[in-house]
């Protein structure tokens, strides 16, 4: 292999590893262990920044390894072997290693941006990423959020640039999967008082994908289910129910016999989402609405 040809796709891997490459879905990276063992972990989630020190590098291989890592028997035969030390090790040096080699590209490169490290990037040529669930819990936070601060009004105007930019570009997934979720910000936001419209184009947004994979719609009203407190047992988190509820997301702990009881869910419960995949997605989940829509072209 020639030079040329051997910098060539080291680039390729080190705009792999920034998150330069959000087509590329299954990023591996192999670890040889000083007992004798070799790991093997999927990383595409996992964006290393430039600006990575020894004690990021160290917390973030140390995230990797909690989510990675499925203890064995092997362990358990071996309890003077520190796996978690020994596997963490290796991905410091790795994920320092990287940061270097993108310091470098940068500088061969400096009018690329990089992208801000964020688990699932949210762009809009790759839907959904991150999963549905996540999309969806997400669209309800931003919609309550905004109806809590009173900002209804903002909020309506912004998402509806975002609609008329997202109108401009040519029908993809991507283009159906976040109006479906920018809709289903409206949804929330006008939840108590007029979600059907924006409830609807979501729903008919959602007959055009490929099932539950892509589309937001159910999960969003999997939510609306568990955590509507209805004031009577009738239309319940009902599609076309009156908006006479309100938002309850405690699991609805009620006193029984002076004990409190979980008589429902929560909504990340209700979508099956555990604490440390909410963890994991932390960065997504926190992301402003403005950010979002700023990442994928749709507001200067």
């Amino acid at each position: 292999m020639s030079a040329q040809n051997h910098s060539s796709l080291d680039d390729l891997f080190t705009m792999a590893f920034a998150g330069l490459l959000p087509r590329i879905s299954q990023l591996h990276i192999q670890i040889a262990t000083l007992s004798g063992r070799e790991f093997k972990y999927e990383v595409s989630e996992y964006p290393i920044e430039p600006t990575t020190t020894p004690d990021s590098a160290l917390a973030q291989a140390q995230r990797i390894f909690r989510d990675k890592y499925r203890w064995s028997e092997w362990d358990q035969r071996h309890p003077n072997v520190n796996v978690e030390q020994e596997i963490v090790t290796g991905l410091v040096e790795h994920i320092l290693c990287q940061a270097e080699k993108i310091r470098r590209w940068q500088e061969r490169n400096p009018s690329t941006s990089l992208p801000v490290s964020l688990p699932g990037n949210p762009t809009i040529e790759v839907f959904p990423s991150p999963r549905v669930e996540l999309l969806a819990l997400k669209a309800m936070r931003v919609g309550r959020e905004a109806d809590l601060s009173g900002h209804q009004s903002l909020v309506k105007t912004f998402i509806g640039s975002c609609l008329a930019n997202l109108d401009k570009r040519p029908t993809s997934p991507g283009v159906r999967g976040w109006k479906q979720f920018y809709l289903l910000v409206l949804a929330e936001l006008f939840r108590f008082s007029d979600p059907m419209r924006y409830r609807e184009e979501a729903s008919e947004l959602g007959e055009d994908t490929w099932g539950d994979r892509t589309n937001l719609f159910p999960w969003y009203m999997k939510m609306v289910r568990a955590t509507d407190r209805a004031p009577t047992s009738g239309n319940f988190g009902d599609f076309k129910a009156a908006p006479r509820s309100k938002f309850d997301n405690s699991g609805y702990v009620t006193n029984r016999g002076g004990h409190a009881v979980r008589v429902g869910a929560t909504a990340e419960e209700a979508l099956g989402l555990r604490e440390w995949e909410l963890a994991r997605h932390s960065g997504f989940l926190e992301t402003g609405l403005y950010t979002i829509a700023h990442r994928q072209g749709l507001v200067e």
